[in-house]
């Protein structure tokens, strides 16, 4: 006779249908571990669903789990999954513990189901010869060189968490007799298609967008679960129904904006449905991907941006200069980006551009009840409700300190831990749950981080690269090979052409996060200035850092003396910006290398604007043009000068005159003249113009110009302020002949 506190394959599916009992009472999911053996894990598995009926279940795993009523994905591919809902999702973790497809599927789960976790036995966890550990191998390491900190902390979690059952092979099972009560409906609607006062809310808020004034953006921020897609579904049903024409929602993808059409569906039972559109007999609900809109700027009644986190910033930034009624709504606490970065990074432009902004958080669950165990779980695992200090304590720029921090003490120190990955949450609103393993695990990684008072205000990331052999150097150089990791050598040897510069040592800047409360206040100098002493003593030869080129990020580099030597040639899918990578010379050796490469950064930069950075944009432009070394005052020939005249005041063309308006402006750009004479408009108009040589019909497009003659007016208006001011002309020298 079986021993019933065993842990056979029937009394572990009995314990379960007891777990599975009281999570529906409570509307609440919960997670089960099963840790053992991989074949003894599967083998559970397979029993907990025979006697469970798991049907509408999502499993990661890359070994056939034979369960039926399933769907089995690749744990690759468990980001797109964000946005579907199923009532139960199981994670293999012998295929790799990875913390975006935990963060991703644990989210898809509804009220009353599982969440159930395959590993190998506890007490090895940390020896276990994890997959993912390969991701994170540089070269010339292996997996095995990797850390194993994220691993220990996860075992340290599991093993005293309440709110998970873990079911452990040749162990007794866990005791779970106590009763559930039912779930607290305090705060939940009955009879009305919104679910609870926090969504109805939401839903007004955004009839108010189209109903009251101009100019006035939403953005929603909510926790996974709150019932936030599916409140622009609801809104956008009922917009439709009183009479609106045309309303847009955009989104990362489609597929990601599911939630939004399904619940419109449920409220528009006549509507002809079609792949991305619902349309009424009076008007439709579309979705057009972000970079078309920016592209083609459609007209709409109402634009609905879904997931705002996991869309680049400059498309958003776009976006809310094309339309005048719009609304935001991200995730508070994302898997693709992070509600808290996004409001911070992306309050600064609402503030300036559109000032009658209104914020919106959704708090109560709507997938599950609240205090939901799993969320809780997961919460902890990967740290998703990290947060940084308040500002109300005595902060003194002239107190702060700066380490570097023994990595080993960050599984010890919870507290340390969650503050670090708190701001650079909030100093990178893209950032994964994947970055916490990375931030405890990756090689040759270093964590400096700036305290006031004791309190972290600041905090930067740097790797160090490398010092790659000959034969790997010059296959780098040739672009016949990469190798894992070492971004700014291959990047210099190979895209800037420097033979040899991947033979030299780099301490990379990866990430640099001060506390949104205390910017501008020198703390980022700070880290920089002891990353280089440190890296200095280390016979580090050049720091630098690669990043999204953002117009205030150019200029914290220039003003610490770092200089661009690569732009890439294309927009970062994930940034929506240009890669740019900043350097700085840390010794002999490395001067002659950073030399060399702004100086060939410099003399092709001005030449590629007009087709490779055609799409570069205006500020970023106009900022890396002000890290040129000033050189001598231009000098035209009189026929130049009267070239340019000609044009800016009379009726000449300006294509036959182009070759010395652009000598004109390359020089202003590079003189910093441009940006303190000439509003942003003005600025754009030369940039896109005169030196990214857009066409006219491009002109009118990008800048919202009536026509060319328009356009034409207005460079001609700009050029006649340049060339008459004092300033302008005490830089220009005419030659006699």
């Amino acid at each position: 006779m079986e021993n019933p506190k065993h842990a056979t394959e029937t009394n572990i599916a009995l314990l379960v249908k007891n777990l599975l009992e009281k999570s529906r009472m409570r509307f609440h999911r919960h997670c089960v571990i099963l840790a053992g053996a991989q074949p003894w894990c599967h083998a559970s598995l397979k029993k907990i669903a025979e006697h469970n009926a798991l049907n509408n279940l999502l499993a990661a795993a890359t070994t056939p789990l034979d369960i039926s009523n399933s769907r089995q994905i690749n744990p690759s591919d468990a980001p797109h999954y964000l946005g579907h809902e199923y009532e139960h999702a199981v994670i293999d973790f012998f295929d790799g513990i990875d913390p975006n497809a935990l963060g991703s599927l644990s989210g898809s789960i509804s009220g009353g189901g599982l969440l159930i976790l395959l590993m190998p036995p506890l007490e090895t966890l940390q020896d276990f010869a994890d997959p993912e550990q390969q991701r994170m191998a540089i070269w010339p390491y292996d997996a095995k060189n990797v850390g194993r900190r994220f691993l220990q902390r996860l075992k340290k979690i599991i093993a005293n968490s309440g709110d998970v059952t873990l079911i452990q092979e040749n162990q007794p099972l866990p005791d779970h007799s106590a009763t559930a009560d039912t779930a607290d409906l305090k705060g939940y609607l009955q009879n009305d298609v919104c679910r609870t006062v926090d969504q109805k809310r939401a839903v007004d808020a955004i009839g108010h967008v189209v109903r009251g004034h101009r100019r006035r953006p939403l953005v929603i921020t909510a926790n996974r679960g709150r019932g936030k897609s599916a409140a622009l579904g609801i809104s956008a049903a009922k917009l439709l129904q009183q009479g609106v024409k045309r309303i847009i929602v955009t989104g990362p993808r489609l597929n990601a904006a599911g939630t939004v059409f399904k619940h419109a569906r449920t409220l528009l039972n006549d509507a002809l449905l079609a792949s991305g559109s619902i349309v009424t007999s009076t008007g439709c609900l579309e979705y057009i991907a972000p970079d078309v809109l920016c592209r083609e700027t459609p007209a709409c009644n109402l634009l609905l941006i879904d997931e705002a986190a996991a869309v680049p910033v400059p498309i958003l930034h776009r976006l809310l200069q094309r339309y005048s009624r719009i609304v935001f709504a991200t995730t508070t606490y994302g898997y693709e980006g992070t509600g808290r970065g996004f409001t911070v990074k992306f309050q600064e432009t609402l503030d300036r551009e559109t000032p009658g902004w209104h914020a919106l958080e959704m708090e109560l669950p709507i997938r599950w009840a609240p205090d939901d165990p799993v969320e809780r779980f997961v919460f902890q695992c990967l740290l998703l409700d990290a947060t940084v200090a308040e500002t109300g304590f005595a902060f003194d720029a002239h107190a702060i300190t700066v380490t570097k921090l023994n990595r080993a003490t960050l599984i010890e120190d919870e507290n340390l831990l969650s503050a670090i990955f708190g701001l650079l949450v909030l100093a990178h609103y893209q950032t994964q749950p994947r970055d916490l393993r990375y931030l405890l695990d990756a090689i040759d990684l270093d964590i400096f981080v700036a305290s006031c008072n004791g309190v972290l205000v600041g905090t930067a990331l740097v790797e160090l690269e490398g010092n790659l052999d000959k034969t790997i150097a010059d296959a780098v150089h040739r672009n016949e090979r990469r190798v894992m990791g070492h971004l700014l050598p291959q990047t210099l040897e190979s895209f800037a052409g420097l033979r040899h510069a991947s033979q030299v040592k780099y301490a990379r800047i990866v990430r640099i996060a001060v506390h949104p409360g205390f910017r501008r206040q020198g703390i980022g100098h700070q880290l920089l200035q002891h990353i280089e002493t440190d890296a200095h003593q280390r016979q580090v030869d050049i720091a630098g850092s690669s990043f999204g080129a953002d117009s205030s990020l150019l200029s914290f580099w220039h003003s610490a003396a770092y200089f661009p030597a690569h732009l890439g040639l294309k927009h970062n899918a994930a940034t929506g910006t240009h890669a740019i990578s900043y350097i700085k010379a840390l010794s002999d050796q490395g001067g002659k290398f950073v030399e060399a490469a702004v100086a060939k950064f410099n003399s092709r930069f001005s030449f590629m604007l007009a087709e490779a950075y055609q799409d570069l944009e205006c500020d970023v432009a106009a900022k890396i043009y002000k890290t040129f070394t000033q050189g001598q005052n231009l000098q035209l020939s009189k026929d130049e000068w009267n070239d340019i005249t000609s044009f800016a005041t009379a009726g000449r063309g300006y294509e036959i005159n182009s070759f010395p308006i652009t000598k004109l402006i390359s020089h202003l750009f590079e003189q910093g003249k441009i940006d303190r004479l000439c509003s942003f408009d003005e600025q754009c108009i030369l940039m896109k113009k005169v030196l990214q040589r857009l066409s006219w019909q491009e002109i009118i497009t990008t800048l919202g110009l009536k026509g060319k003659r328009d356009a034409i007016a207005k460079l001609r208006e700009t050029l006649c302020k340049l060339i008459n001011d004092e300033s302008v002309k005490h830089i220009i020298k005419i030659a006699d002949q």
